[in-house]
């Protein structure tokens, strides 16, 4: 497959309506929170469901404090948690079994954040995915998770689907194949992300070569209420696998997950859901390290590209 250019369009400040909520079940139907990350039903013992944000960037599973006090879980501790603004300590309760599929997962050490940061009644991070594939359904609205040894293999089908094989970092995937130009770059699948955030070695690059224009100063807001200062512009000729994007907007910071990842010093970003959402799928395996994307339309490039401009 030649390269296939996407324009993407900022959504910031937008939402979805909301469908009704769905069952709990091995597919279940996506609502765009007040940011545009997808939350699924989530079964917390016999009791819920409740909606929380599918985060494969956050590395525990949170809950928020009002749902704690809800469930009568009392605090056991107290945890370490990394967000864009840094990393503090919040309490912590032991969740003894939470499921969003036919599976559990048992004696989960959530830490506790206010709901009004976090914009939903909790993340499920990488420590509940670790074992799972998730499959994005944009066109849908429908997220399936399944156990990642019950997933079909990710692979390139057609000329409407690339697959990226990914290493693991910390838990995190980071994408093997894709660039800005000619230089490489690291990229993070961050499902928690509203907004893709670039590091200042990416932004460097995007300046020196031509390839970023309007930097608007910003502010990044983060779940655990804090924040920090940032420029966005809009970046032309990234490239992943085998798809080429135009027109994306990026917000450029100097975040401590970059530090933490050890990519502070190489062009890196995290592909949060303003990029993601110009695919029809996303499917991420985390067993097999492997990021399948399915570009909009199903007869030509012409149509996919136009289609994805089109995209919310």
């Amino acid at each position: 497959m030649n390269a296939l250019a996407i324009a993407v369009l900022l959504a910031a400040g937008t939402a979805e309506p909301a469908p009704p909520p769905p069952a709990v079940g091995e597919a279940v139907d996506s609502v765009a929170d007040r940011s545009l990350r997808m939350t699924v039903p989530v079964n917390i013992g016999e009791r819920g469901p409740f909606d929380f944000v599918v985060d494969t960037g956050a590395e525990r599973t949170v809950l928020s404090e009002e749902l704690a006090n809800t469930l009568g879980l009392g605090r056991t501790g107290s945890a370490e948690v990394h967000s864009i603004s840094g990393a503090q300590r919040f309490a912590t309760v032991t969740v003894p079994s939470l499921s969003v599929t036919s599976t559990q997962v048992r004696n989960v050490q959530a830490p506790l954040l206010k709901r009004g940061n976090l914009g939903a009644e909790g993340l499920l991070g990488i420590d509940s995915l670790q074992s799972k594939a998730i499959l994005i359904d944009f066109a849908q609205q429908k997220i399936v998770v399944t156990p990642a040894r019950d997933a079909p293999a990710l692979k390139a089908g057609d000329d409407d689907t690339i697959v990226i094989r990914a290493r693991s970092r910390l838990g995190r995937l980071i994408l093997a194949d894709a660039a800005i130009g000619q230089r490489r770059i690291a990229v993070v699948i961050d499902t928690g992300a509203e907004h893709s955030v670039g590091n200042f070695a990416m932004r460097n690059i995007a300046v020196k070569r031509g390839k970023a224009a309007l930097l608007i100063p910003t502010t990044l807001h983060d779940v655990a209420g804090g924040s920090v200062p940032a420029e966005i512009a809009v970046v032309n000729d990234m490239r992943l696998g085998s798809v080429t994007l135009t027109g994306m907007p990026i917000a450029f910071a100097d975040l401590p997950v970059f530090r933490q990842l050890g990519l502070d010093k190489r062009p890196a970003m995290l592909l949060g859901m303003n990029t993601l959402r110009a695919f029809d799928q996303v499917a991420v395996d985390f067993a097999t390290k492997t990021v399948r994307f399915v570009v909009p339309g199903d007869s030509s490039r012409e149509d996919a590209a136009r289609l994805a401009s089109a995209s919310p």
